[in-house]
């Protein structure tokens, strides 16, 4: 494409929601959803 570095960090990559404010609840979901993509 026009942006290959672009491109490529997009592919290998992996942004995590992270805030000051994310709940006990919202970190268990993120770290399910990441356990759960692994498993597969």
């Amino acid at each position: 494409g026009d942006f290959p570095h672009y491109e490529t960090a997009c592919a290998q990559v992996l942004a995590l929601p992270i805030y000051p404010n994310l709940t006990e609840d919202q970190q268990r979901t993120v770290v399910t959803a990441i356990a759960d993509f692994f498993k597969k």
